[in-house]
Formats: C-alpha cells, structure tokens, sequence
C-alpha cells in the first residue's frame, strides 16, 4: 500500500476527503493508486489536516512507480 494510500485512509477516506475538499469521490479515490499520490496542488490542504504531514514529507513518499509496474 502506498503511503498516500494510508494517508487518505488514515484521514477519513476517500468520501470524507472528496466532501471536505469539494471534489469528486473517484478523483480522490484516484490518488490512491499506486503510481498516483495526492497531487502537489492539494499538500498545503492535507498539511492544515495534520501537521505532520508537509509538503516535504508528502513529497518524499509520492509513489515513483511507472503504470507498468502496477498490479492490475
């Protein structure tokens, strides 16, 4: 599971995440895959969530997979 994952999960999930930012449920649910990540645009929004999480930090745990090398 990518870090990301676990950070959308750990924060509410995909549904709660896409009301709070005023997004489609399927766009959140996107940045979950493993070649994905929560796109820089929206780090300072995940950072206001938890300080823990900056934009350094979601930065250096963005997924670096290339779509061939995610599992179907």
């Amino acid at each position: 599971m990518s870090r990301h994952r676990a950070i959308i999960q750990r924060l509410g999930g995909y549904v709660q995440l896409a009301q709070l930012f005023g997004l489609e449920i399927e766009t959140v649910k996107s940045w979950g895959k493993c070649d994905r990540g929560i796109p820089a645009r929206y780090w300072h929004r995940f950072a206001a969530l938890d300080p823990n999480l900056t934009p350094s930090y979601l930065e250096r745990t963005r997924p670096k997979r290339p779509p061939s090398d995610c599992a179907a």
